[in-house]
């Protein structure tokens, strides 16, 4: 982490930007929660780490330090305006109160945390005590859209009520949001003066009703694919129109990407012997 957020402040400020990841409280030590801590201060860059995904990292922290996972992250020092917790499936309210406190915010990935079995994170109660919520996907799944669609039945049917997320709320939590919890919320996250030009354009030409402005949220949410997507904008500048991306030889790049993938397998197998 360190040496990427280095590489990147010499070439100057850039569309990337480095932050620090750590994995997990149940997988890092005292000393190192510490150190993460200490040089994104140093920095001036976000912190992120997954928090209470599962049960295991409640129960290790409890059993090895005798705290839940987010009491632990407040008593090392790690908890603060610039750190993002990831997953938050098992908190308790004192838990929510101590993120609160320390002005932290959440990165909300609720297909991962189906696809392993672990719960629903109780948003809800977040939003209510004005704790930030973005939507993140954990690299799961691939298409943004089905993101926020799976995000917002979910939540129905967890909750039991219709009414208690609505599509304004998931979409929110995918663009501002999303922006709010890295300090961006001024460059990205919605389409105003003065911010970065970056923009989709969906063709709702396979849109199943007649589309309005009174329903473009609805749609977008409930609808729409990746593969709707007509044609990307960022910072102003084309970067894919009519379906065609203008910056890359996509065949190329997927065929680097296919014998990259395959070396780093052989890697894997000689680890494995």
């Amino acid at each position: 982490n360190l040496r990427f957020i280095k590489k990147v402040r010499k070439k100057g400020r850039g569309q990337v930007a480095g932050m620090v990841s750590v994995h997990a409280p149940f997988t890092a030590s005292d000393e190192l929660l510490r150190y993460a801590k200490t040089i994104a201060s140093r920095y001036k860059v976000p912190i992120t780490i997954q928090v209470s995904e599962g049960l295991v990292d409640l129960y290790h922290n409890l059993e090895h330090y005798g705290k839940r996972p987010v009491e632990r992250l407040h008593e090392v020092g790690l908890l603060g305006k610039d750190t993002v917790l990831a997953h938050c499936v098992h908190l308790d309210d004192e838990e929510l109160a101590l993120i609160k406190d320390a002005g932290a915010k959440v990165a909300h990935v609720p297909v991962s945390d189906m696809l392993n079995g672990l719960g629903v994170a109780p948003i809800q109660k977040m939003q209510i005590m004005d704790i930030p919520v973005g939507l993140g996907s954990d690299g799961y799944p691939i298409d943004g859209f089905e993101n926020l669609r799976i995000t917002l039945l979910l939540h129905k049917v967890a909750h039991g009520g219709p009414r208690l997320i609505d599509e304004a709320d998931v979409l929110e939590m995918a663009t501002i949001r999303g922006a709010e919890l890295y300090g961006l919320e001024r460059e990205l996250g919605s389409l105003e003066e003065c911010k970065f030009g970056d923009v989709i354009i969906v063709d709702p030409s396979r849109a199943p009703t007649l589309l309005r402005p009174e329903n473009a949220i609805k749609y977008i949410v409930n609808f729409a694919r990746g593969s709707d997507v007509k044609t990307v904008i960022v910072g102003g500048r084309i970067i894919m129109r009519d379906r065609k991306v203008l910056t890359l030889d996509e065949e190329e790049v997927i065929k680097m990407s296919r014998a990259r993938a395959k070396k780093l397998w052989q890697k894997l197998e000689i680890i494995r012997r």
